[in-house]
């Protein structure tokens, strides 16, 4: 199926969060808060990445009677070209031994919102370059701008 169908189906159908992850300054690494921050730009507020407290955003969708689904968008290793793009389910993250850059694993999270019945998607850069104090790769920047284009097309903006 089509990624842009399927992130239709996903931010669609019900009460949802997106979640930016990663570390500004270490080149593709930020990728999922780039995108996270431009659409925030034009947001209703359901839009948060890791530097609005990773931890306390996760919680609060766990204890949310509405929230059910949640996106996270971030840069990771899956052995695909760079700023190739793919959407996970749960279920597939402890099988792709992702290489995480977080505190906390994103399995963890991803595992205790199952326990809520919470359906939680990884939509996946593959990144070029992890490097310190490195700007994003071209690949990457290619991918980002595409992510933002299509979510502002299907979010209720």
């Amino acid at each position: 199926m089509d990624i842009q169908i399927k992130l239709r189906k996903i931010l669609t159908k019900d009460e949802f969060v997106i979640i930016g992850l990663g570390n500004i300054g270490n080149g593709d690494d930020a990728a999922g808060i780039e995108i996270s921050e431009q659409l925030k730009e034009n947001s209703n507020n359901n839009i948060f990445d890791e530097i609005d407290g990773l931890e306390k955003v996760i919680m609060d969708v766990v204890n949310s009677g509405s929230i059910n689904s949640i996106l996270f968008i971030d840069a990771v290793d899956f052995n695909g070209l760079p700023g190739e793009i793919r959407l996970f389910e749960q279920e597939e993250i402890p099988e792709l031994n992702l290489i995480s850059t977080h505190q906390l694993d994103l399995n963890f999270f991803m595992q205790l919102l199952a326990k809520k019945q919470k359906e939680s998607y990884l939509l996946g850069i593959q990144a070029a370059d992890f490097g310190h104090f490195s700007p994003l790769s071209p690949e990457v920047r290619s991918s980002v701008m595409n992510l933002v284009q299509l979510l502002k097309k299907i979010l209720p903006i």
